[in-house]
């Protein structure tokens, strides 16, 4: 590794010597100080000379010097085509990112001045027996714990344990109530805080749990610590920092890259908005994206010239054949396609059903193999019948691609889709076949099957196009991303290779203490320490009955390590996530040095690092990838809606055409006649009442008390007398004044009348359901407790009616976003489901005998097809995802057992398996759905930003939506002739 870095600082040496000399040292365009890049290449060329030939005894300096050498890496992305827009878009946002940090870092010191003058000290006072004034300095304490210090009467080695933590009912913390302390216990200020690495005890070490909660990654444990410290006086401190604090700068760092991606757009159309027209109808630009490529245009015409001749021929060549027309008459008829799309359901069903824990050797294990039980027990089962129908569905499948080649003939391999769906009725049909059955990818390809469901949806096709357009952007962002990712990774194993490694027996503090020690049993049974251990220590995740009977070993948390490359990238790519951030920077916190045990500090410059990282990795590229996929996304609706170079104003006319189009004559019941005594003197009194204002308002007013006494339930509510009897008298008088309402319109309008509207319709059925829980005390036996429970919560429906109201603009303008956007999210969603079931059946493959852990665990696995998607939803939420994939990949170092039958050990799959759904599903399909809500939003708001404008200048706003409705509602009341 010396003689090659010698060799390549050698060359970077020439090539900067030949720089200086082809440019010549002077600033003037051309030369060497002109471009920064070369400036910046110079510098780090400097400075591993300095590395190399000035001797200095620390190591940290030597580090850091050497890791200004992995800036390198920012030329070679450089030069990589498509980065030239994404470092333009990273060098426009710095200023307003600047500007953000700026308020970031303002409001951290204020929050983090108050925190001191609020709660310092508050971690130090515990409850703890009389005569413990220490604690052990070199442990963590769980970052939440309930229990009080207590002597341990055993010899603690070396003196370095002197208590041990006893779980009780009552809080340790004194600090605001002296009295809180259990009987026989003592409140005590230890020197030390005990309570881990969250301290108020400085500015400094304030900084730490302040940044945790700008950061909206575990500040509810923070908050419920420091609530058993000094009370309820913790809560408004929280709420603050996370309400002003973490929303508004992530949502700032949010709208400043997307911000800044419009911008570079917008420009970028001013530049030559006629070419950008051209190329995107041919998609001929020039890599770089600055101009035509006119060998393509000339090109790409002959080619699609050539296309529509074998097209043509095709075509004639199936008119020759009769039985190419009945074949493709065949293929063609709706009927087929739904009687196909039916058999495709019916094979990813049996899919689903069909896993290695429905193979009879593992369910019927507890007879012989050669007994008659044994084969009772397996045609028992359904995998024979599974069998069965994958060799049907298969021939079926087959017969389908060959009728379908056979009338479409090469026409049928000019599209993707019918590619795809030819290749998987391929591989389902080779793995029939017992010579191929034995290759483990056509048995893993069966996965795919329910692709073929997307191929059949045209909304999902949609999807999957807009996904395919977006990927251009999406890999510049990944390998900007990685790129970044590969400096800090350096920079972490100069800093951190070799530090985040203890033993199994905690008392061994370094490694050549651990591997000479024979086994963890004895040691580990003196010690004092609870049997819990906290989060950022690694612990065997095997059965303990193996422990005792094993050599110590010296491992890496589960929270990552910077060992190697590999290991630094996955472990960055997992905190990028915000996933284990806090308890990986507490790591490198307790870092001491290589071989040696994490020793806890409350305070570490190593944090820096972590935090830098979180705000390049986290908040800006995380939104990198939001930014890339919502401008890819507003420029493809707008080349297919026919809108790329319409204004605003111009889209909103065009959307209001459409809409004009669609909308009919409203039916709007007439007044009572006056024909009778009851018609003038009961129904025109009440029809008037019941289209007037004040009854509306009256309902509204109903309903908005109702809500308020809603929130006043309780669990064992009939335990109290006085507020069981006001809340029932409550819910009746609500009761009767639904009815009443319903009464009044009723008769008013007519029953025809009432029932012409949706919204009156809708507070029917709400009042049906008001009458079915009045009987819930007689139809208890009829009922079951969740459908009365559901007819609860059908009241706060009723909340809509008052969203609903036109006068409610702002609110009505977000009801409509969601509304706009529903199908396109839903079309994403079903996308994103049919990915998670592909994911799910692979799972069930890969993992389904794997030992259980803290969070491979009896609700979270893949044992069957439903634990699967609630574990994979877990992980597309980020909930510990990175935790499931440890335990997925557990080896025989953390407790399983390699020579049980089946093996409960996982594999190294785990880790591209979780991080390509992470990516998959969390970055590009969550990110999709962000931009389609965005893009919604968007265009609601730029019509409405450019009529108020409109207005603001003397001119008539523009037509809106309500104008319609007003006068659609008009022209129902004027004669239909």
């Amino acid at each position: 590794m010396e003689r090659a870095n010698h060799f390549f600082l050698g060359f970077y040496t020439l090539e900067l010597l030949a720089r200086v000399v082809a440019l010549g040292l002077h600033c003037e365009p051309g030369g060497f100080f002109s471009d920064p890049f070369t400036v910046f290449e110079g510098s780090i060329v400097v400075v591993s000379w300095i590395v190399l030939l000035v001797p200095t005894d620390t190591h940290a300096v030597r580090s850091m010097m050497r890791c200004f050498r992995s800036l390198r890496m920012l030329f070679v992305l450089k030069e990589i085509p498509g980065m030239s827009e994404l470092f333009n878009t990273a060098r426009q946002c710095i200023p307003s990112v600047g500007n953000v940090a700026g308020l970031a870092f303002g409001i951290l010191l204020i929050m983090g001045v108050a925190g001191v003058q609020f709660f310092r000290g508050a971690y130090h006072f515990r409850c703890a027996d009389e005569g413990i004034t220490a604690y052990a300095h070199s442990h963590h304490l769980p970052l939440r714990v309930r229990g009080h210090l207590q002597l341990d009467d055993q010899p603690a080695p070396e003196g370095d344990f002197s208590w041990q933590q006893r779980f009780d009912t009552k809080g340790i913390f004194c600090f605001s109530q002296h009295d809180r302390c259990p009987k026989g216990t003592v409140c005590y200020e230890f020197e030390n805080n005990p309570a881990g690495e969250l301290s108020f005890d400085s500015t400094l070490k304030a900084t730490i749990p302040v940044l945790l909660t700008l950061m909206i990654d575990g500040w509810a444990e923070q908050m419920f610590n420091l609530m058993d410290a000094v009370g309820w006086s913790a809560v408004p401190y929280f709420v603050i920092m996370v309400t002003f604090g973490g929303f508004l700068v992530l949502q700032l760092f949010l709208a400043v890259i997307s911000d800044t991606f419009v911008c570079i757009e917008q420009q970028r159309r001013a530049r030559g908005p006629r070419e950008d027209v051209v190329a995107s109808f041919f998609d001929i630009t020039d890599p770089d994206g600055d101009g035509l490529n006119h060998v393509l245009v000339i090109g790409k015409l002959a080619l699609m010239n050539l296309f529509v001749a074998i097209l043509l021929d095709a075509f004639r060549n199936n008119v020759d054949s009769k039985m190419r027309d009945t074949a493709a008459a065949i293929v063609s008829d709706y009927r087929f396609e739904i009687v196909i799309t039916f058999l495709i359901v019916v094979s990813t069903f049996c899919l689903v059903l069909d896993g290695p824990r429905q193979e009879p050797k593992f369910l019927c294990s507890d007879f012989p193999t050669d007994s008659s039980e044994y084969d009772e027990c397996a045609n028992a089962t359904l995998k024979p019948y599974l069998e069965v129908a994958n060799v049907c569905l298969t021939i079926i499948f087959t017969l389908e691609a060959s009728l379908k080649v056979f009338a479409y003939r090469r026409a049928f391999f000019t599209s993707r889709w019918n590619l795809i769906d030819f290749v998987i009725v391929c591989s389902s049909l080779l793995s029939l076949f017992p010579f191929f059955s034995m290759f483990q990818t056509l048995r893993v390809m069966r996965v795919l099957r329910p692709l073929r469901l997307l191929i059949r949806n045209p909304s999902m096709k949609v999807v999957i196009e807009t996904l395919v357009s977006t990927i251009p952007a999406v890999i510049n962002v990944q390998v900007f991303v990685m790129g970044l990712m590969g400096i800090f990774t350096l920079v972490g194993m100069q800093l951190f290779m070799g530090t985040f490694a203890s033993c199994t027996t905690r008392a061994l503090t370094t490694r050549a203490l651990c591997l000479a020690s024979e086994t963890s049993a004895s040691t580990e049974a003196s010690l004092p320490l609870p049997e819990v251990m906290p989060e950022n220590r690694r612990v065997l995740r095997g059965s303990g009955q193996r422990v005792g009977s094993r050599e110590n070993i010296w491992l890496n948390p589960d929270e990552g390590n910077f060992d190697s490359f590999g290991d630094s990238m996955l472990t960055l790519f997992i905190a990028m996530t915000g996933d284990n951030m806090p308890r990986l920077m507490w790591i490198g916190m307790d870092a001491e040095g290589v071989d040696v045990a994490p020793v806890r500090k409350d305070w570490s410059y190593a944090a820096i690092y972590f935090l830098a990282w979180h705000v390049v990795g986290t908040f800006m590229s995380l939104n990198l990838f939001v930014g890339a996929i919502v401008e890819t996304f507003s420029k493809l609706r707008k080349r297919g809606d026919g809108m790329a170079l319409m204004t605003p104003a111009q889209q909103h006319w065009t959307d209001l055409l459409r809409d004009v189009r669609l909308m009919t004559p409203i039916s709007i019941f007439r007044p009572p006649t006056q024909d009778s005594w009851l018609a003038r003197n009961i129904r025109m009194p009440l029809y008037r009442l019941a289209t007037s204002r004040y009854l509306e308002y009256a309902a509204y007013f109903v309903i908005s008390a109702n809500l308020v006494q809603l929130c006043g339930d309780y669990f064992r509510i009939e335990e109290n007398e006085l507020h069981h009897a006001m809340y029932e008298a409550f819910t009746t008088m609500f009761r009767i004044m639904y009815l009443l309402e319903f009464l009044i319109k009723i008769m008013g309008l007519g029953v025809q009348g009432y029932f012409s509207s949706g919204s009156r319709r809708v507070e029917f059925l709400l009042l049906v359901a008001t009458g079915l829980e009045c009987t819930q005390g007689a139809s208890d036996a009829l009922f079951p407790p969740m459908l009365l429970r559901f007819l609860r919560l059908v009241r706060v429906l009723r909340i809509l009616r008052l969203l609903g109201d036109r006068r409610l603009r702002r609110i009505r303008e977000l009801l409509q976003t969601l509304l706009l956007c529903l199908p396109a999210v839903m079309n994403v969603a079903s996308v994103l489901f049919l990915v998670m079931s592909i994911y799910a059946v692979l799972g069930m493959q890969l993992f389904p005998f794997v030992k259980r852990g803290k969070s491979l665990n009896e609700y979270s696995n893949f044992e069957s097809y439903g634990r699967a998607m609630l574990l994979l939803f877990q992980v597309l939420t980020g909930d510990d995802w990175y935790m499931i994939m440890r335990d997925a990949a557990i080896d025989y170092d953390h407790g399983c057992n390699p020579d049980a039958v089946p093996s409960d050990c996982g594999t190294a799959l785990a880790i591209p398996f979780f991080v390509s759904f992470v990516l998959i599903g969390a970055f590009i399909f969550l990110n999709l759905i962000v931009a389609v809500v965005l893009e919604c939003y968007d265009a609601l708001r730029a019509w409405k930003d450019a009529s108020e404008l409109a207005e603001q200048s003397g001119k008539p706003g523009f037509i809106s939506t309500d104008h319609l409705i007003e006068f659609q509602e008009l022209g129902s009341v004027l004669p239909h002739d």
